[in-house]
Protein backbone atom coordinates (compact mmCIF):
# COMPACT_ATOMS: atom_id res chain seq x y z
CA UNK A 1 0.00 0.00 0.00
CA UNK A 2 1.04 3.64 -1.01
CA UNK A 3 0.60 5.93 1.91
CA UNK A 4 0.18 9.97 1.05
CA UNK A 5 0.66 12.30 3.77
CA UNK A 6 -1.49 15.25 2.84
CA UNK A 7 0.56 18.52 3.95
CA UNK A 8 -2.02 20.68 2.53
CA UNK A 9 -2.47 23.99 3.33
CA UNK A 10 -1.42 22.87 6.81
CA UNK A 11 1.63 24.85 6.50
CA UNK A 12 -0.13 28.22 7.24
CA UNK A 13 1.52 29.57 4.19
CA UNK A 14 4.75 29.51 5.55
CA UNK A 15 7.15 27.66 3.10
CA UNK A 16 9.91 27.24 6.23
CA UNK A 17 7.04 25.29 8.14
CA UNK A 18 6.27 23.36 4.80
CA UNK A 19 9.94 21.97 4.23
CA UNK A 20 9.68 21.00 7.98
CA UNK A 21 6.38 19.23 7.63
CA UNK A 22 7.97 17.43 4.55
CA UNK A 23 11.06 16.48 7.46
CA UNK A 24 8.60 14.75 9.08
CA UNK A 25 7.16 13.05 6.28
CA UNK A 26 10.41 11.52 5.98
CA UNK A 27 11.06 10.67 9.19
CA UNK A 28 7.55 8.55 8.80
CA UNK A 29 8.85 6.75 5.56
CA UNK A 30 5.37 7.49 4.06
CA UNK A 31 5.96 7.18 -0.14
CA UNK A 32 4.68 11.13 -0.78
CA UNK A 33 4.60 14.20 1.36
CA UNK A 34 1.78 16.13 -0.99
CA UNK A 35 0.75 19.44 -1.13
CA UNK A 36 -2.00 21.81 -2.56
CA UNK A 37 -1.36 24.25 -5.05
CA UNK A 38 -3.38 27.03 -6.07
CA UNK A 39 -4.16 30.54 -7.25
CA UNK A 40 -6.35 31.99 -5.07
CA UNK A 41 -8.12 34.40 -7.52
CA UNK A 42 -8.48 31.22 -10.37
CA UNK A 43 -9.89 29.52 -7.56
CA UNK A 44 -12.42 31.39 -5.75
CA UNK A 45 -14.72 34.39 -6.16
CA UNK A 46 -15.16 36.81 -3.49
CA UNK A 47 -18.98 35.63 -3.01
CA UNK A 48 -17.36 31.97 -2.17
CA UNK A 49 -18.19 32.05 1.72
CA UNK A 50 -16.48 29.20 3.91
CA UNK A 51 -17.41 25.95 4.70
CA UNK A 52 -18.68 25.17 8.01
CA UNK A 53 -16.00 23.48 9.36
CA UNK A 54 -13.63 26.44 7.50
CA UNK A 55 -15.89 28.82 9.89
CA UNK A 56 -15.51 26.82 12.95
CA UNK A 57 -11.88 26.88 12.77
CA UNK A 58 -11.32 30.43 11.73
CA UNK A 59 -14.34 32.30 11.94
CA UNK A 60 -16.70 33.56 9.55
CA UNK A 61 -15.72 35.12 6.00
CA UNK A 62 -14.73 34.79 2.45
CA UNK A 63 -12.92 31.54 1.43
CA UNK A 64 -10.83 34.13 -1.05
CA UNK A 65 -9.25 36.11 2.23
CA UNK A 66 -8.47 32.51 3.90
CA UNK A 67 -7.05 30.94 0.93
CA UNK A 68 -4.89 34.13 0.20
CA UNK A 69 -3.39 33.44 3.62
CA UNK A 70 -2.18 29.96 2.79
CA UNK A 71 -0.95 30.33 -0.74
CA UNK A 72 2.43 29.82 -1.35
CA UNK A 73 4.54 31.01 -4.21
CA UNK A 74 5.64 29.46 -7.12
CA UNK A 75 9.01 29.64 -6.07
CA UNK A 76 8.03 27.89 -3.08
CA UNK A 77 6.92 25.25 -4.82
CA UNK A 78 10.48 24.62 -6.61
CA UNK A 79 12.50 25.09 -3.57
CA UNK A 80 9.96 22.11 -1.92
CA UNK A 81 9.67 20.03 -5.17
CA UNK A 82 13.44 20.08 -4.60
CA UNK A 83 14.01 19.68 -1.05
CA UNK A 84 11.56 16.54 -1.07
CA UNK A 85 13.89 15.34 -4.09
CA UNK A 86 17.03 16.24 -1.95
CA UNK A 87 15.70 13.69 0.77
CA UNK A 88 14.38 11.00 -1.17
CA UNK A 89 10.79 11.45 -0.71
CA UNK A 90 8.18 12.02 -3.55
CA UNK A 91 6.66 15.02 -4.11
CA UNK A 92 2.72 15.68 -4.86
CA UNK A 93 0.75 18.34 -5.19
CA UNK A 94 -3.13 18.64 -5.74
CA UNK A 95 -3.51 21.86 -8.87
CA UNK A 96 -6.81 23.52 -8.41
CA UNK A 97 -6.78 25.38 -11.39
CA UNK A 98 -5.46 24.74 -15.12
CA UNK A 99 -2.22 27.00 -14.49
CA UNK A 100 -1.17 25.09 -11.45
CA UNK A 101 -1.51 21.62 -13.22
CA UNK A 102 1.24 22.88 -15.98
CA UNK A 103 3.16 24.52 -13.22
CA UNK A 104 3.42 20.94 -11.56
CA UNK A 105 4.02 19.44 -15.54
CA UNK A 106 6.34 21.46 -17.33
CA UNK A 107 8.35 23.52 -14.23
CA UNK A 108 8.33 20.32 -11.26
CA UNK A 109 8.53 17.68 -13.50
CA UNK A 110 6.08 15.38 -11.45
CA UNK A 111 5.18 12.78 -13.26
CA UNK A 112 2.07 11.90 -10.94
CA UNK A 113 -0.65 14.58 -9.99
CA UNK A 114 -3.42 13.96 -7.82
CA UNK A 115 -7.00 15.97 -8.20
CA UNK A 116 -9.18 16.35 -5.23
CA UNK A 117 -12.18 15.58 -4.60
CA UNK A 118 -13.81 18.77 -5.82
CA UNK A 119 -12.57 18.48 -9.33
CA UNK A 120 -13.45 14.87 -9.42
CA UNK A 121 -16.42 16.33 -12.19
CA UNK A 122 -14.23 18.88 -13.91
CA UNK A 123 -13.93 17.43 -16.94
CA UNK A 124 -10.94 20.18 -18.58
CA UNK A 125 -8.84 19.93 -16.16
CA UNK A 126 -8.84 16.04 -15.62
CA UNK A 127 -8.63 16.44 -19.62
CA UNK A 128 -5.31 18.78 -19.56
CA UNK A 129 -4.01 16.71 -17.17
CA UNK A 130 -4.46 12.96 -18.73
CA UNK A 131 -3.34 15.00 -21.95
CA UNK A 132 -0.02 15.37 -20.64
CA UNK A 133 0.89 11.60 -19.86
CA UNK A 134 0.70 12.26 -16.03
CA UNK A 135 -0.28 9.36 -14.03
CA UNK A 136 -3.63 10.79 -11.78
CA UNK A 137 -5.03 9.70 -8.40
CA UNK A 138 -8.50 11.15 -7.95
CA UNK A 139 -10.60 11.20 -5.36
CA UNK A 140 -14.15 10.97 -5.62
CA UNK A 141 -15.56 12.46 -2.55
CA UNK A 142 -19.43 13.89 -3.19
CA UNK A 143 -19.54 11.81 -6.27
CA UNK A 144 -22.21 9.45 -8.01
CA UNK A 145 -21.32 6.31 -9.59
CA UNK A 146 -22.25 7.85 -13.16
CA UNK A 147 -19.95 11.02 -12.59
CA UNK A 148 -17.26 8.61 -11.58
CA UNK A 149 -17.80 7.18 -14.96
CA UNK A 150 -18.04 9.85 -16.77
CA UNK A 151 -14.69 11.09 -15.44
CA UNK A 152 -12.83 8.35 -15.81
CA UNK A 153 -13.81 7.89 -20.03
CA UNK A 154 -12.84 11.55 -20.45
CA UNK A 155 -9.77 10.87 -18.43
CA UNK A 156 -9.42 8.04 -21.20
CA UNK A 157 -10.22 10.12 -24.04
CA UNK A 158 -7.55 12.56 -23.20
CA UNK A 159 -5.33 9.76 -22.40
CA UNK A 160 -5.92 8.52 -26.04
CA UNK A 161 -4.80 12.49 -27.72
CA UNK A 162 -1.54 11.76 -25.52
CA UNK A 163 -0.61 8.57 -26.93
CA UNK A 164 -1.78 9.18 -30.41
CA UNK A 165 -0.40 13.12 -30.33
CA UNK A 166 -3.03 14.36 -31.60
CA UNK A 167 -4.66 17.95 -30.28
CA UNK A 168 -6.70 17.45 -27.45
CA UNK A 169 -9.59 19.52 -28.55
CA UNK A 170 -8.96 19.23 -32.23
CA UNK A 171 -12.23 17.93 -33.08
CA UNK A 172 -14.03 20.30 -30.66
CA UNK A 173 -15.15 19.72 -27.33
CA UNK A 174 -16.28 16.01 -27.07
CA UNK A 175 -19.74 14.64 -26.64
CA UNK A 176 -20.69 11.97 -23.62
CA UNK A 177 -21.00 9.52 -26.35
CA UNK A 178 -17.71 10.30 -27.70
CA UNK A 179 -16.16 9.78 -24.62
CA UNK A 180 -17.88 6.89 -23.51
CA UNK A 181 -16.58 5.41 -26.86
CA UNK A 182 -12.77 6.33 -25.73
CA UNK A 183 -13.16 4.86 -22.55
CA UNK A 184 -14.52 1.55 -24.32
CA UNK A 185 -11.25 1.66 -26.52
CA UNK A 186 -8.75 2.19 -24.42
CA UNK A 187 -10.19 -0.11 -21.64
CA UNK A 188 -9.68 -0.62 -18.31
CA UNK A 189 -6.21 -2.70 -18.28
CA UNK A 190 -4.34 0.94 -20.09
CA UNK A 191 -6.91 3.05 -17.83
CA UNK A 192 -5.25 1.09 -14.94
CA UNK A 193 -1.64 1.95 -16.30
CA UNK A 194 -2.08 5.71 -15.21
CA UNK A 195 -5.27 5.92 -12.90
CA UNK A 196 -6.09 5.13 -9.26
CA UNK A 197 -9.59 6.41 -7.59
CA UNK A 198 -9.63 7.46 -3.97
CA UNK A 199 -13.30 6.58 -2.19
CA UNK A 200 -13.54 9.80 -0.05
CA UNK A 201 -16.34 11.42 2.31
CA UNK A 202 -15.17 14.83 1.66
CA UNK A 203 -16.29 15.84 5.45
CA UNK A 204 -14.02 17.35 7.78
CA UNK A 205 -13.67 15.08 9.83
CA UNK A 206 -15.52 12.33 8.78
CA UNK A 207 -17.33 10.55 11.65
CA UNK A 208 -17.45 6.52 11.60
CA UNK A 209 -21.49 6.99 10.19
CA UNK A 210 -20.82 8.99 6.80
CA UNK A 211 -17.54 7.00 5.90
CA UNK A 212 -19.37 4.28 3.74
CA UNK A 213 -16.36 2.08 4.10
CA UNK A 214 -18.52 -0.58 1.57
CA UNK A 215 -18.08 1.91 -1.36
CA UNK A 216 -14.15 0.33 -2.14
CA UNK A 217 -16.19 -2.88 -3.31
CA UNK A 218 -18.68 -0.86 -5.23
CA UNK A 219 -15.39 0.67 -7.18
CA UNK A 220 -13.36 -2.17 -7.50
CA UNK A 221 -16.08 -4.44 -9.00
CA UNK A 222 -17.39 -1.32 -10.94
CA UNK A 223 -14.00 0.07 -12.53
CA UNK A 224 -11.57 -2.95 -12.00
CA UNK A 225 -9.06 -3.54 -12.72
CA UNK A 226 -8.83 0.60 -12.13
CA UNK A 227 -7.35 0.38 -8.78
CA UNK A 228 -9.17 1.55 -5.95
CA UNK A 229 -7.46 3.39 -2.97
CA UNK A 230 -8.96 5.65 0.38
CA UNK A 231 -9.02 9.17 1.18
CA UNK A 232 -9.28 9.09 5.44
CA UNK A 233 -10.71 12.44 6.68
CA UNK A 234 -12.03 10.24 10.06
CA UNK A 235 -10.55 10.81 13.59
CA UNK A 236 -9.42 7.78 13.92
CA UNK A 237 -7.25 4.18 12.38
CA UNK A 238 -10.82 2.16 11.79
CA UNK A 239 -11.24 3.49 8.66
CA UNK A 240 -7.39 3.06 7.47
CA UNK A 241 -7.54 -0.36 9.11
CA UNK A 242 -10.78 -1.19 7.00
CA UNK A 243 -9.60 -0.15 3.96
CA UNK A 244 -6.21 -2.42 3.85
CA UNK A 245 -8.63 -5.15 4.60
CA UNK A 246 -10.98 -4.14 1.72
CA UNK A 247 -8.08 -4.42 -0.24
CA UNK A 248 -7.27 -0.72 -0.68
CA UNK A 249 -4.23 0.16 -2.65
CA UNK A 250 -3.48 3.76 -1.59
CA UNK A 251 -4.05 5.48 1.70
CA UNK A 252 -4.11 9.28 2.21
CA UNK A 253 -4.01 10.99 5.33
CA UNK A 254 -3.98 14.85 6.56
CA UNK A 255 -0.61 15.25 8.47
CA UNK A 256 -0.31 18.44 10.68
CA UNK A 257 2.78 19.56 13.18
CA UNK A 258 -0.12 20.93 16.05
CA UNK A 259 -3.96 19.68 15.61
CA UNK A 260 -4.10 22.63 17.61
CA UNK A 261 -3.25 25.47 15.48
CA UNK A 262 -5.58 27.54 14.06
CA UNK A 263 -6.28 27.08 10.37
CA UNK A 264 -9.02 24.97 8.17
CA UNK A 265 -7.79 21.65 8.03
CA UNK A 266 -5.57 20.87 11.55
CA UNK A 267 -8.22 19.54 13.51
CA UNK A 268 -8.94 16.88 10.99
CA UNK A 269 -5.37 15.63 10.67
CA UNK A 270 -2.92 13.85 12.78
CA UNK A 271 -0.04 14.84 14.04
CA UNK A 272 3.38 13.39 13.65
CA UNK A 273 2.81 10.71 16.19
CA UNK A 274 -0.36 9.97 15.47
CA UNK A 275 0.36 9.33 12.05
CA UNK A 276 3.26 6.78 13.04
CA UNK A 277 0.79 5.11 14.85
CA UNK A 278 -1.53 5.14 11.75
CA UNK A 279 1.10 3.30 9.87
CA UNK A 280 1.91 1.11 12.54
CA UNK A 281 -1.64 -0.33 12.41
CA UNK A 282 -2.21 0.07 9.00
CA UNK A 283 1.44 -2.19 8.59
CA UNK A 284 -0.10 -4.67 10.88
CA UNK A 285 -3.76 -4.88 9.08
CA UNK A 286 -1.29 -5.64 6.48
CA UNK A 287 0.10 -8.77 7.44
CA UNK A 288 -3.16 -9.78 8.78
CA UNK A 289 -4.83 -9.86 5.05
CA UNK A 290 -2.52 -12.56 4.33
CA UNK A 291 -3.25 -14.65 1.78
CA UNK A 292 -6.72 -15.49 -0.55
CA UNK A 293 -6.57 -19.11 -0.08
CA UNK A 294 -8.15 -20.95 2.83
CA UNK A 295 -5.30 -23.25 4.07
CA UNK A 296 -3.10 -24.00 7.48
CA UNK A 297 -0.78 -21.28 8.71
CA UNK A 298 2.81 -22.72 9.64
CA UNK A 299 1.81 -22.17 13.63
CA UNK A 300 -1.68 -24.24 12.85
CA UNK A 301 0.04 -26.60 11.02
CA UNK A 302 1.78 -27.63 14.59
CA UNK A 303 -1.43 -27.15 16.45
CA UNK A 304 -3.41 -29.31 14.16
CA UNK A 305 -1.65 -32.00 15.17
CA UNK A 306 -2.14 -31.52 18.80
CA UNK A 307 -5.56 -29.92 18.68
CA UNK A 308 -7.49 -32.06 16.07
CA UNK A 309 -9.06 -35.71 17.12
CA UNK A 310 -7.84 -38.80 15.74
CA UNK A 311 -10.36 -42.31 15.07
CA UNK A 312 -9.43 -44.44 18.44
CA UNK A 313 -11.26 -47.49 19.44
CA UNK A 314 -14.06 -46.87 21.99
CA UNK A 315 -14.01 -51.14 22.99
CA UNK A 316 -12.00 -53.71 22.21
CA UNK A 317 -11.61 -54.68 18.52
CA UNK A 318 -11.39 -58.24 16.79
CA UNK A 319 -9.46 -58.39 13.59
CA UNK A 320 -12.25 -59.00 10.68
CA UNK A 321 -15.04 -57.27 12.85
CA UNK A 322 -17.11 -54.54 10.43
CA UNK A 323 -16.37 -51.19 12.37
CA UNK A 324 -19.57 -49.25 13.21
CA UNK A 325 -19.75 -45.56 14.36
CA UNK A 326 -20.35 -46.81 18.03
CA UNK A 327 -16.87 -48.62 17.64
CA UNK A 328 -14.96 -45.20 17.24
CA UNK A 329 -13.93 -42.68 19.91
CA UNK A 330 -12.96 -39.57 18.66
CA UNK A 331 -9.88 -38.38 20.83
CA UNK A 332 -6.65 -35.72 20.63
CA UNK A 333 -3.91 -38.93 20.33
CA UNK A 334 -0.44 -38.56 18.87
CA UNK A 335 -2.04 -41.68 16.93
CA UNK A 336 -4.58 -43.21 14.68
CA UNK A 337 -6.63 -41.31 11.56
CA UNK A 338 -7.89 -38.16 11.20
CA UNK A 339 -11.11 -37.49 12.70
CA UNK A 340 -11.95 -36.13 8.70
CA UNK A 341 -11.63 -39.56 7.63
CA UNK A 342 -14.50 -41.44 9.17
CA UNK A 343 -15.97 -41.72 6.28
CA UNK A 344 -12.93 -44.32 5.13
CA UNK A 345 -13.25 -46.37 8.84
CA UNK A 346 -17.39 -46.64 9.44
CA UNK A 347 -18.44 -49.24 7.75
CA UNK A 348 -15.21 -51.68 7.05
CA UNK A 349 -13.64 -54.15 8.43
CA UNK A 350 -11.01 -54.18 10.88
CA UNK A 351 -7.64 -55.40 9.80
CA UNK A 352 -6.12 -56.06 12.84
CA UNK A 353 -6.86 -56.35 16.85
CA UNK A 354 -7.33 -52.98 18.83
CA UNK A 355 -7.13 -52.21 22.32
CA UNK A 356 -8.99 -49.09 23.65
CA UNK A 357 -7.78 -45.91 22.46
CA UNK A 358 -5.45 -47.23 19.95
CA UNK A 359 -5.89 -46.49 16.31
CA UNK A 360 -8.42 -48.55 14.12
CA UNK A 361 -7.07 -50.22 11.12
CA UNK A 362 -9.38 -50.96 8.33
CA UNK A 363 -8.97 -52.99 5.20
Amino acid sequence: MKIIAEIGVNHDGSVDKALAMVDACKRLGVDYAKFQIFETGKLTTTKAVRAAYQSDALGPGSQQAMLRSLELSREDFVRLKQHCDDIGIAFLATPFDEDSAIFLADVLGCSTVKVGSGDMDNLPLLMLIASRGSDMIVSTGMATLPEISLAVDAMAYARLAHETGKPLYADGFPSRQILKEAGQKLGGANIAKFLTLLHCTSEYPAVHATLNMSAIKTLQDTFGPIQIGFSDHSTDDVAAIMSVAMGATVLERHITYDRNAKGPDHAASLDEAQFAGMIAHVKSALKAVGRSDKSPSGGESTMRSIARKRILAARPIAAGERISLSDVAMKRSSEGRPAGEILDVVGRIAAQDAAVDEPIIVS
